[in-house]
């Protein structure tokens, strides 16, 4: 009897436990509280311009994790090289509400990590302070001098990742920057893609990291030249000695833009900012979101082949506001600002970029037929003359430019090939196997058009099979064999028989 009573005993404190863990379904959890955003501004100041120091005011509120990282790109979109931009900082500390300086170390050769001695029930406002130094006339670095003010923002601008709590990092949050003009520098005007003009108090404000870094600025007593294109204000701010009237500038670039407007159906941005630096010695571009930064010699400007040359490049770069900064890899965004992104299809995202850059300059009339063709052979003569043609295919070019495009030596001909090179003969090819399958129904155009719309920011970008697809789907055939080829392959491009589509004849090529 005492054994059955212990039974019915612990039977019935255990179904009182087990209810008793039981949650209650009618009462809804207890909500997590919010995390506070964080408020992110940067003063930018060079109060001594000639020694080319920038001074950079960081200053983050509503922190509430113990320790932070201030992190600075090793390498800017667009151009695939670790360029090591954490070389040129100096002098940084932090400090917090109180003036108190705060302790710091490197964490790596980036990383800046700061004890912030903040919590959730403590936040804190922390003042970041370092100097950039700047002489480097490049379009992937920054340049100051008594003359002028231009930074790339990845050479610049340090971004907050917490080690802890809750706040990890911040790269999708505004930020805002803030030029403080004085003494030398007093009255040079700022021409910045974040915006026409500054906020009441003075700030310019990124929707996240990614547009901050993207937004090349120019600040000095440069030119500025405005024209409109379907309504939206187009800025070219330009830099050092060029004889060129601004009303030829301005109707130039419009017709560029204009073509570009016609393959996609009209313009992705609100504003839009060439950055033109004219220099002995310099050149190169560099393609962003809502602008491109490219640098030229002043001689472009005094001969036609000179000038139809620089418009190639604005061209080039103009077009990339779409190919690459909108239609990507997926590779190419959200990007890793420590270490290099792979991807295969730089001979996309920039082949095909420099053979729209020349289509552009020929539909709006400002190179002739005959001049189209002559720089389309010279491109297919030296591809020919290219040893490393047959022994780097499109692909591997495109995933090795780390190591190979920004860094040849003397054996990179027998070895290399460039994607720039080999995208655009790809886009030529491409376009005319399409015209001649849909006769001349369909082009390069449309797969272009397909990709934006599948593909274009805010979307992921594209995968190699998803490329693939969309110009099998133009096409109206299966191009497995062709991919496998000529594009992960390295076999010789028939360009004699595709010309033939177009009832052009190739000599001597």
């Amino acid at each position: 009897m005492k054994t059955r009573l212990l039974c019915l005993w612990l039977i019935a404190l255990l179904a009182v436990s087990v209810l008793a863990q039981r949650p209650v379904l009618n009462k809804p959890a207890a909500p997590r509280a919010a995390v506070a955003p964080l408020s992110l501004r940067y003063q930018v100041a060079f109060p001594q311009p000639h020694t080319h120091l920038y001074e950079i005011t960081f200053t983050l509120e509503k922190v509430v994790t113990p320790r932070l990282d201030l992190v600075l790109p090793v390498w800017t979109p667009g151009s695939y090289l670790v360029r090591e931009y954490a070389r040129h900082v100096q002098d940084f500390s932090a400090r917090d509400e109180a003036n108190q300086v705060l302790q710091w170390e490197k964490s790596d050769k980036a990383t800046w990590r700061v004890t912030t001695n903040a919590a959730s029930y403590k936040p804190q406002t922390l003042t970041v302070f370092y100097r950039v130094y700047a002489n480097e006339l490049a379009t992937q670095t920054s340049h100051l001098d008594a003359t002028h003010a231009y930074f790339n923002g990845a050479s610049l601008f340090m971004y907050p990742v917490f080690t802890s709590g809750t706040q990890q990092h911040a790269k999708d949050q505004p930020y805002q920057v803030k030029f403080n003009l004085s003494g030398a520098s007093a009255n040079w005007r700022v021409s910045s893609p974040l915006g026409l003009a500054p906020d009441a108090d003075g700030y310019y404000t990124a929707n996240s990291y990614d547009e901050l870094i993207d937004a090349p600025t120019e600040i000095g007593t440069h030119r500025l030249i405005e024209f409109k294109v379907r309504d939206k204000v187009h800025r070219i701010a330009l830099w050092g000695e060029a004889e060129i009237p601004d009303k030829q500038l301005a109707d130039d670039f419009a017709k560029i833009v204009e073509e570009g407007a016609k393959i996609f159906g009209g313009l992705p941005y609100e504003h839009y900012l060439f950055l033109v630096h004219s220099q002995p010695g310099i050149g190169g571009g560099t393609e962003h979101l809502n602008a491109n930064v490219s640098m030229t010699r002043p001689e472009s400007f005094k001969t036609k082949r000179g000038y139809q040359g620089f418009l190639g490049l604005e061209s080039h770069e103009y077009f990339h506001c779409w190919n690459v900064k909108r239609i990507r890899p997926l590779a190419l965004g959200p990007f890793d600002y420590q270490r290099e992104n792979y991807t295969n299809n730089l001979w996309v995202s920039e082949g095909f970029t420099s053979y729209y850059g020349d289509l552009l300059l020929r539909r709006a009339g400002l190179v002739g037929i005959n001049e189209y063709l002559t720089a389309l052979g010279t491109t297919i003569a030296g591809y020919r003359q290219s040893p490393g043609r047959t022994q780097q295919s499109a692909t591997t070019a495109s995933f090795n430019a780390w190591i190979k495009h920004y860094r040849p030596d003397e054996n990179s001909p027998n070895t290399a090939m460039s994607y720039y090179t080999k995208g655009e003969l790809l886009a030529l090819v491409f376009d005319l196997e399409i015209r001649s399958r849909t006769n001349n129904a369909k082009s390069l155009d449309d797969v272009m058009r397909l990709l934006m719309t599948k593909y274009g920011l805010p979307k992921p970008g594209f995968t190699d099979a998803e490329l693939k697809a969309a110009f099998e789907s133009v096409a109206g055939t299966d191009l497995t064999d062709f991919f496998t080829r000529y594009v992960a392959g390295t076999e010789e491009l028939e360009f004699e028989r595709y010309f033939k589509f177009a009832g052009i004849e190739l000599k001597g090529a």
